[in-house]
């Protein structure tokens, strides 16, 4: 799956599906569905993610950064093992502290 596709499931949480990479990040980053202004704070659930990147690591990064300048959180549900490694790589564990990883071990 080459693109990204961001559906918005309730008001404060969504699910991403397809590739989080250099190619899909600046049409998820541009996707005006995503609302990181919620003061309730957002979760995204990410078990249909299928392939991340260094740049998609970067695009959680600034939700995470955009949410917080409006004074709201993000929450990251199903984190692929491939996007723990970079997590962990990136020495950005407690940044992503409230996360959940996937348990099935996928990556």
């Amino acid at each position: 799956m080459k693109d990204i596709a961001i559906q918005r499931l309730d008001e404060n949480r969504y699910r991403l599906a397809g590739s989080i990479t250099f190619a899909t990040v600046t049409a998820a980053y541009q996707n005006e569905d995503l609302d990181l202004t919620s003061r309730d704070g957002i979760e995204i659930d990410l078990t249909d993610v299928s392939r991340v990147d260094s740049a998609g690591l970067a695009l959680l990064l600034e939700w995470i950064r955009a949410a917080g300048a409006s004074g709201g959180r993000v929450r990251f549900t199903s984190i692929p093992v491939q996007l723990e490694r970079l997590i962990q790589v990136a020495g950005l564990e407690e940044v992503f502290a409230g996360a959940e990883l996937m348990t099935n071990g996928t990556t």
